[in-house]
């Protein structure tokens, strides 16, 4: 073998060639201060090895296209490697001589390649830490527990044990969040109180699959609702990043953003696994679920290949007895990811995705309620309808990501490619059956068709130092042109059959007649950005950083039908507008793994035209909506790595807020009053012995307006933001233990969302003041399984108390004053009842 020591080579004679790097020896082992930045693998073996004194060896190829995360703290030279290695097929081991050797496990039917023994040999506990968490969140690799700000991660692993595949199963059990949901491709994501409630426009959330946005940053493709719900099994990770992100991830982040990061292609392992499922939902009908994926080195080392594929059969649940129809909201979900990964040397890796995603939904999951009582109209999970109000989406994502070390900096490309069609159809029958009716002398009812077509070109290229230097540095530019083009015509139908047709000529199919809306646009938006961290000292660091933003719009409405009294509208609007973001972010050490730490960061929505009204009414542009925000932390892991704790306080001023106008039945944007949100966000997990843990999180927000809004839009100063509770938890549990080559597993889940207000409402005689409440309540979730190194049987009962839960409420017709709500019909997005199901899975 060949080992490097003092810069001399000594050969031993043997098979296999084998690397080592050394320092001359150290004497007894003990912890040091190691800063090194996220680079592959074998590189930063050789700087823990120069850091430290430490003899390492290993041979070149078990490390070959391997990445190894960022290190930043006090370690001894074997908990560094450990940490650097991960959850991974490699062991590390002490010899006599003390030094660390790095070899591929021997698979076993006791030693699974996915339970990492190099941890256990690291540390001589008998009890092996929790499992080391590294995210991209500040767009470098970095252990969760050394992050300034407040994150929350779900694994790949966690999704696939608790069958977790849409948003309802997991975004309500992260602190800080919530999801009001009314179908499978109609939801919007709320992180820490901000929002304006479910007619929002544009969304106050950033979505990001790895290094690339993915969704709308304008008004007009309904982008607050629009949210790719992407199916999450084959993730290595979903990021929760809450608070502002403006300085690194630019427009529309202002209370966060949800980061997808998918598992890339293994270069040294062939390998795949194939899942199916079925489930019952009470009072509803069976669904099905299959995925499966490959991953093929194509060039040992160098080139690889990752596919993932799935396809869903959501049974529906709720039932339209006037019809005559149970189980209505079925939906079908399939799709499937294809990703490449070169690394044609260890400094530089070229990556290449393409992600896609169909799903159709038959009807909304909602139900009709009363508004006074909350209780159902016409029974349990009951609706009526004159037609069926499907939604029909598909997501396309295309992207190219370019890593290349330089020695002095690394340099990132990041470049995609999105597109969105969305088509839907809803029954607008309460609210413009009697004015076509009227005007015709017939019984119509009326539909409306919305067509939505929106493509998106990102670019962000940016230059960063590597993370071990006393002053890190960042630099980058980002641009972005986005089209849409969105469609919304008003049909007549027969209200005894559903048949569209035209009644002036008689004619069966679509008429432009009644109503008819066009209106492309166009988005573009260029922006510079940058930050520096100093390192005062091992324990104390700042960051600082800034974004300058400028965005330009176009927009073309054309508008025509009898709806606007003969009244034809044609115009083109254009706008400019530019924003600054910035941050502020000390980090004080004050344990080995434990960290305090406050930060002062803005967001910012853009601005942009306005959807024209008849007769000119309604400003013709609107301007962007702002927050700062100022958080303080305490995060760490304590007790040997088998506890972890992470606590926050926030308080976020929001100023300027878009808010969504409705006059005679048409919406536009204005800039309304201030509010504010504050609260306290905790979470904690601890593994007391091996096998065992339990974890628990708690929210406590407080949001509400500081201003009167709007007549026309309603709320007032002192009143809470629509749809968000005030306190939230979940505590789950679970077991983990080995029968021979088996490893059985049992857990529970039980969450609590507390109650909350519902919509602003205004009516023609004046806004809504004492809004309804919607209930808190408490789901179980359970789950069990056992699996080995091919095999993974998985039983999992959700919501197993079967609660009638209310996720959001929504008039069927408008409202002529606050006397008549009890008389209004409301739309309510129910929980899922009840849903018990089993997976089986291959792997090999």
């Amino acid at each position: 073998m060949h080992l490097f020591d003092n810069n001399r080579i000594i050969l031993f004679s043997t098979a296999a060639a084998v690397m080592a790097v050394s320092q001359p020896a150290a004497g007894q082992e003990q912890a040091r201060q190691l800063r090194i930045a996220a680079q592959p693998l074998a590189s930063a073996l050789q700087q823990v090895a120069r850091q430290t004194g430490t003899n390492i060896l290993f041979q070149p190829e078990i490390v070959s296209g391997r990445e190894a995360p960022a290190l930043n703290g006090r370690y001894t030279a074997a908990q560094a490697v450990g940490r650097l290695i991960g959850s991974s097929d490699l062991v590390v081991r002490k010899d006599k001589a003390g030094a660390l050797i790095i070899s591929r496990r021997e698979r076993t039917s006791l030693a699974p390649a996915t339970d990492n023994r190099a941890v256990d040999a690291v540390w001589s506990d008998s009890s092996p830490p929790v499992d080391e968490i590294v995210v991209t969140a500040s767009k470098r690799t970095e252990r969760l527990v050394e992050v300034p700000q407040s994150i929350s991660v779900v694994t790949g692993e966690q999704f696939r044990k608790e069958q977790s595949v849409r948003f309802t199963d997991y975004l309500n059990k992260i602190p800080g969040v919530n999801l009001v949901s009314f179908a499978q491709g109609n939801a919007q994501i709320v992180f820490r109180g901000l929002t304006t409630g479910s007619d929002q426009l544009s969304s106050t959330v950033g979505i990001y699959v790895d290094e690339v946005p993915y969704g709308s940053s304008t008004i007009f493709t309904i982008g607050a609702t629009n949210t790719p719900d992407f199916d999450p099994r084959d993730l290595d990770r979903l990021e929760v990043l809450r608070g502002p992100q403006g300085t690194l991830y630019g427009a529309d982040s202002l209370g966060g953003v949800l980061k997808y990061v998918t598992t890339p292609p293994r270069l040294n392992k062939f390998e795949g696994r194939i899942q199916g499922g079925i489930s019952d939902i009470a009072d509803g009908g069976t669904s099905y679920d299959v995925n499966g994926m490959l991953n093929v080195p194509l060039v040992e080392g160098k080139l690889g290949l990752r596919v993932t594929g799935y396809g869903r059969g959501d049974a529906g649940y709720v039932d339209d007895e006037s019809r005559g129809l149970s189980d209505i909201n079925d939906s079908r979900v399939y799709g499937g990811r294809a990703t490449f990964l070169w690394e044609p040397t260890s400094d530089l890796s070229i990556r290449l995705s393409a992600l896609g995603q169909n799903l159709k939904t038959d009807n909304a999951a909602i139900a009709d309620i009363r508004y006074d009582t909350l209780q159902p109209l016409y029974g349990d999970l009951q609706l009526r309808r004159l037609i069926n109000t499907p939604i029909d989406s598909k997501y396309r994502l295309y992207s190219g990501t370019l890593n290349w070390t330089l020695g002095w900096a690394e340099l990132i490309s990041a470049t995609s490619y999105s597109t969105l069609n969305s088509d839907s159809i809803g029954d607008l029958t309460f609210s413009y059956g009697p004015i076509f009716s009227g005007a015709i002398g017939v019984p119509l009812g009326v539909a409306l068709d919305q067509r939505i077509r929106q493509n998106k070109f990102t670019q962000e290229i940016r230059l960063q130092s590597s993370s071990d230097e006393t002053l890190e540095w960042r630099a980058g530019i980002y641009y972005t042109r986005e089209n849409a083009r969105t469609e919304q015509r008003l049909l007549p139908f027969d209200p005894a059959t559903g048949e569209i047709y035209d009644p002036l000529t008689n004619r069966p199919g679509p008429t432009d007649a009644f109503f008819f809306y066009r209106g492309p646009s166009r988005y573009s938006e260029i922006a510079g950005f940058g930050d520096l961290t100093y390192h005062v000292s091992p324990a104390f660091e700042v960051t600082v950083g800034g974004r300058y933003s400028e965005n330009r719009q176009r927009f073309h409405q054309v508008q025509t039908g009898l709806l606007l009294g003969g009244q034809n509208i044609d115009f083109r609007r254009k706008s400019k507008d530019d924003s600054w973001t910035y941050l502020i972010n000390p980090k004080l050490r004050i344990a080995p793994d434990a960290i305090v730490y406050g930060r002062v960061s803005s967001g910012y929505r853009p601005g942009g035209p306005n959807i024209g009204l008849p007769a000119g009414n309604g400003p013709a542009t609107f301007s962007p909506d702002t927050v700062v925000s100022y958080e303080a932390g305490i995060k760490g892991d304590a007790l040997d790595r088998k506890l972890s704790f992470d606590v926050a306080a926030f308080r976020i001023d929001w100023k300027d807020i878009q808010v969504a106008q409705s006059f005679g039945g048409f919406v536009y944007v204005v800039n309304g009053p201030r509010a504010r949100s504050q609260g306290v966000e905790a979470s904690a997990s601890i593994r007391p012995i091996k096998g065992l843990s339990f974890s628990a999180t708690g929210t406590y927000t407080d949001a509400e307006l500081r201003a009167d809004a709007p007549t026309s839009v309603g709320g007032f100063a002192g009143e809470r933001l629509p749809n968000v509770p005030r306190w939230t938890g979940t505590i789950d549990g679970s077991y983990d233990w080995r029968i021979g080559e088996w490893n059985p597993f049992v857990g529970a889940s039980l969450r609590y969302q507390g109650n909350r207000k519902t919509e602003f409402i205004s009516t023609p005689a004046g806004p809504v003041s004492d809004r309804a409440t919607l209930p808190d309540y408490v789901t179980l979730d359970l789950r069990a399984g056992i699996s080995n190194e091919r095999w993974s049987i998985n039983l999992f009962a959700k919501n197993i108390t079967d609660k009638r839960a209310i996720l959001g409420i929504t008039p069927l017709t408008p409202i002529p004053d606050p006397a008549a709500l009890s008389a209004i019909p409301f739309s309510a997005g129910i929980l899922q009842p009840r849903t018990i199901g089993a997976s089986l899975s291959a792997s090999f």
